[in-house]
């Protein structure tokens, strides 16, 4: 393909990304959303169904290369993954009679404009303490987040931390290393799904590295590379946001956790990849790994009671 004709197609897809970026920041705290239409959002139904799915505009492979592999073959082998793929919060883990940001610290609402305005990539934590938490509003705040930004037509990958998984006592495993497997394989099966219909074939995609993710703490490592390797075919744009990361904090897990996060970062340059963190007490691999600029407290100055909101308000309510 002609360099001119490439260069086109670029400004034409960051032209499509900013007005998408445009009305999610047009609309991002506005609205009340239930868990019923987030999970129907959001689920593994409208997962495998979704039309943000098929995103080959926004890949970085060529349609003059060879293509010689397909998501769909990339998702028979990861079939096997569905079971550990529970990504939705609890349902009774959401604040859904109290506006999102009513309790929440100014700073927070000013520190989230920044990250989504600002020009490229960003990533953020807001933290809250594990002695005077929000009772679920930072697991709410985040839920509307990527309710919105899905329906501005920006690709959503998400993941809330739940505390106890159906698998965990058939595995005989803790509930930090079950929360690890859900991430990770919740990832893998989400960025599966913003594939292009066909790309080059990557080795880490392959049947027999799918094989290898059998719930086991040793194969953290090949789902890391898998999930790289789906990275380099992500959308030049995305909203990532997870929530309670610090619950899967073990001697065992920290480092596959800071492989994750440096993954990310890896791949979200030249991108517009909007990672937000939403914990309940300190994590230490982002405090490790994330600059204090990235780094933001919920609840160090609260707001007075009735004062305004920042730039609207918003929740999730039946």
């Amino acid at each position: 393909m002609d360099q001119s004709i490439r260069e086109e197609i670029r400004t034409q897809v960051e032209r499509a990304v900013d007005r998408k970026f445009e009305e999610f920041r047009n609309t991002w705290l506005q609205g009340r959303h239930s868990y019923a239409d987030f999970s129907q959002t959001f689920g593994t139904t409208a997962r495998r169904e979704s039309t943000l799915a098929d995103s080959s505009v926004h890949g970085r492979t060529e349609r003059g290369e060879l293509l010689m592999q397909t998501k769909e073959q990339v998702y028979e082998y990861a079939q096997h993954l569905e079971r550990y793929a529970i990504y939705l919060p609890d349902p009774d883990s959401t604040h859904e009679d109290t506006p999102v940001f009513a309790h929440l610290s100014d700073n927070v609402g000013d520190a989230l404009i920044r990250w989504l305005e600002m020009p490229g990539s960003r990533f953020l934590w807001v933290d809250d303490l594990p002695t005077d938490p929000q009772n679920g509003v930072l697991t709410t705040m985040s839920m509307q987040i990527c309710s919105n930004a899905f329906a501005a037509g920006l690709p959503v990958v998400l993941f809330f931390r739940r505390s106890h998984y159906s698998f965990q006592p058939q595995l005989y495993i803790s509930a930090e290393h079950a929360g690890m497997l859900a991430l990770l394989y919740s990832l893998i099966l989400q960025f599966i799904n913003l594939l292009p219909s066909s790309f080059q074939p990557k080795p880490a995609l392959s049947e027999e590295t799918f094989r290898r993710l059998d719930g086991s703490i040793a194969n953290f490592e090949p789902a890391l590379q898998i999930l790289d390797s789906l990275l380099d075919h992500a959308p030049l744009a995305l909203i990532c946001v997870i929530d309670g990361l610090e619950e899967l904090e073990t001697p065992v897990t920290v480092d596959a956790i800071g492989q994750l996060v440096n993954t990310l970062r890896k791949q979200s340059e030249g991108r517009r990849f909007k990672v937000l963190f939403t914990t309940t007490g300190k994590s230490y691999v982002l405090s490790r790994e994330l600059p204090s600029r990235e780094q933001v407290p919920a609840n160090r100055t609260p707001r007075v009671a009735g004062g305004p909101s920042p730039r609207g308000t918003g929740g999730f309510a039946d």
